[in-house]
């Protein structure tokens, strides 16, 4: 990337889109270089791309006729490129490969899974679903006998022997569900696994899914029984009335016949909720601001609760609504818009990293295996994990004589390559999650397909500029980076030649562009309370040294230990500079002055007055100068080769049509 930088500096902005312009091609042309030329179309598109503004059409002909040279130079050292023979460059070519499987790999996951999937993730939490399961939990029988029992119930279920909630109450393993007929309550598309989500996205409500889930906990029979547009979020305030009595005994009865009181009080208008909020409510956390509970989210709250405050309207007030804590008098006081997909989108991007990336993932390098003709060899498989699955991962086993026979043989092949198993053994040291793991099955079937993804990811990469025009122009603008690069090494940077005599001959030129400015050297005693102040003045006018009270007393960051010195510099430089300026003699102290945040007192150590620099002073910004002179005449003289060798012409009655169709 360092070289792309570096390009950018040369041509100003990164050309793009160079591929295809023929496409464009108007027969009106803006130049003409060698048998190349750049047509109207052609500089009209690459003008639109590197104009920081993109006006097409309000800029002035002398801005175009400026692009149009550095434009042209650009075209020509390109076609030297093809002339040097860059294209069969092995470095560069290499070079290119390893971009385009590292950029190809990166572009392939955003615009090709993640960005796709957030589209349609932001479009499915539009929308809540209410969920009733069964889940069947394996147990010593083993999983395919949960599934097989899950199967049967889902059967049973589908042929009206049983109904959903007799099964869930015969069946089910969430005990958290079950007094509710498997009722889970509402979910939002984002928040729970993705194949979960999407058995109850894709479930009509009132139906029961027709297959049975797997998960992480268990076999799920799923039945969805609403959809809704979600409300992303609520602002509501409540007032809560305990079971408690005065004795401080539970009473819900007598709860109930306040809650009911207070409900009459704020619906009649006798009483404002935020007022009955402060006087009523025991919820000590949100009385005093008027029970305000401020925004939350479906699920945040008892369940109770959050039903009853989803289904209200802005300005309602609920009946009171019993919960574990009491009786709740609920006001809805607004309610969260959807958010645009742009405003949405880091948080859903996060949501979706967390939740449905490795799914998907694991399906997009399922298929791309399969394009590339993924073949496993079991046996070999077998036979490693028998071989070592009871050693450990680690850089001495790879070192060690155990994988003499059977590491050169191959585990895998696709995409006309084999891997072999210590390629995949030596990749799986590199990987956090297999590192000093046991080489079991388990864990060699997970290097597989770990490294197996990666490949075929990358083949992929190889393959994108085919069917991707935008990945297309931006390996050809990495392409014309390097070449562009390389070109400079070979016709400036590596000819430049600085020694000591050719320094010493350009400042002898030059002198007069190496100049000190009026300087001044001094001390400050800088403090910060006027007490402290009348001390250090105490002590000057007792005659102690300028430098010795401000090594005990100046409040300057990282001056104490330099006794408040301040080396020469510019007496424009700042405030200080200017103030010690005014002094005249060395070891004048001036008045008090005050300073940003405090007061301080100069001392005059020294002044110059403006003068040329020695060459050892800016022997530096000599060899600088000299260096930057040098390239840009090697530069002119470099476009002067290729002037003479391609004999580029202009046409600015051409160009004078720009952007005028």
């Amino acid at each position: 990337m360092k070289r792309i930088a570096l390009f950018s500096a040369i041509f100003g902005i990164s050309l793009m889109l160079l591929q295809g312009c023929s496409l464009f091609q108007d027969n009106k042309n803006v130049a003409e270089f060698g048998t190349s030329q750049i047509s109207l179309s052609e500089f009209e598109k690459a003008y639109t791309k590197n104009s920081s503004q993109n006006k097409q059409g309000g800029d002035s002909s002398k801005q175009y006729e400026n692009f149009l040279d550095l434009y042209l130079k650009f075209k020509m050292k390109l076609a030297d490129a093809q002339f040097r023979g860059f294209d069969n460059n092995a470095d560069m070519n290499n070079e290119l490969i390893d971009y385009r499987k590292k950029v190809g790999v990166t572009y392939i996951l955003e615009k090709q899974l993640v960005d796709i999937n957030l589209r349609r993730l932001w479009d499915m939490r539009h929308y809540e679903m209410r969920l009733s399961h069964i889940m069947i939990r394996p147990d010593s029988t083993g999983e395919e006998a949960a599934r097989e029992k899950a199967q049967a119930i889902l059967d049973s279920i589908k042929s009206g022997k049983r109904s959903f909630a007799e099964m869930v109450q015969l069946y089910t393993r969430d005990n958290f569900s079950k007094p509710n007929n498997g009722d889970i309550y509402y979910f939002t598309p984002g928040t729970f696994i993705p194949e979960f989500e999407e058995a109850y996205f894709n479930t009509p409500v009132g139906q029961v899914n027709p297959g049975v889930i797997h998960t992480r906990y268990g076999y799920h029979i799923l039945k969805v029984t609403e959809k809704r547009e979600r409300i992303p979020e609520v602002h509501a305030a409540h007032i809560l009335i305990d079971f408690l009595d005065e004795k401080g005994e539970n009473d819900s009865a007598a709860a109930r016949l306040r809650a009911d009181s207070v409900y009459n009080m704020v619906t009649s208008g006798h009483k404002d909720f935020a007022a009955a909020a402060k006087l009523y409510s025991k919820d000590q956390g949100t009385k005093e601001d008027g029970g305000d509970l401020k925004f939350f989210a479906r699920r945040m709250m008892v369940k109770e609760f959050d039903e009853a405050a989803f289904n209200l309207n802005p300005g309602e007030i609920s009946k009171p609504v019993k919960t574990q804590y009491g009786y709740h008098v609920i006001k809805l006081i607004e309610r969260k818009p959807f958010l645009s997909f742009d405003e949405d989108k880091e948080a859903i991007k996060n949501n979706y990293k967390q939740y449905r990336y490795q799914a998907d993932y694991d399906t997009l390098t399922i298929g791309l295996r399969k394009k590339y003709g993924y073949i496993a060899d079991q046996k070999v498989f077998d036979e490693t994990a028998r071989k070592f699955d009871t050693l450990h991962l680690t850089a001495d086993f790879l070192k060690s004589d155990r994988l003499a026979e059977i590491g050169p043989k191959v585990l895998y092949s696709m995409g006309g390559s084999s891997y072999r198993v210590d390629t995949l053994l030596a990749y799986a040291l590199s990987q956090n999650e297999f590192a000093s793991r046991l080489i079991d099955q388990k864990m060699l079937a997970g290097i597989i397909k770990k490294h197996s993804g990666d490949i075929s990811l990358e083949f992929e990469a190889m393959n994108l500029d085919k069917s991707n025009a935008e990945f297309a122009s931006l390996m050809d603008d990495y392409k014309n980076g390097i070449y562009i690069f390389k070109l400079q090494e070979e016709t400036v940077w590596n000819k430049l030649a600085v020694d000591s005599v050719k320094l010493e001959s350009y400042y002898t030129k030059n002198k007069n562009n190496f100049k000190w400015p009026d300087r001044v050297e001094f001390r400050e005693i800088f403090v910060r309370a006027d007490s402290l102040l009348k001390i250090c003045q105490e002590k000057l006018n007792s005659g102690a040294a300028f430098d010795s009270v401000a090594a005990q007393y100046t409040e300057r960051a990282g001056l104490k230990e330099k006794s408040g010195r301040y080396e020469l510099q510019d007496v424009n430089a700042n405030d200080n500079t200017r103030q010690a300026a005014k002094l005249n003699k060395p070891g004048d102290v001036s008045p008090v002055v005050p300073n940003s945040g405090g007061f301080s007192l100069y001392q005059l150590v020294r002044k110059e007055s403006a003068r040329v620099k020695t060459f050892e002073e800016c022997k530096a910004e000599v060899s600088s100068a000299f260096q930057e002179d040098e390239s840009k005449r090697l530069e002119s003289e470099y476009i002067k080769t290729l002037s003479e060798r391609y004999k580029p012409v202009t046409h600015t009655d051409v160009l004078a049509k720009a952007f005028k169709k």
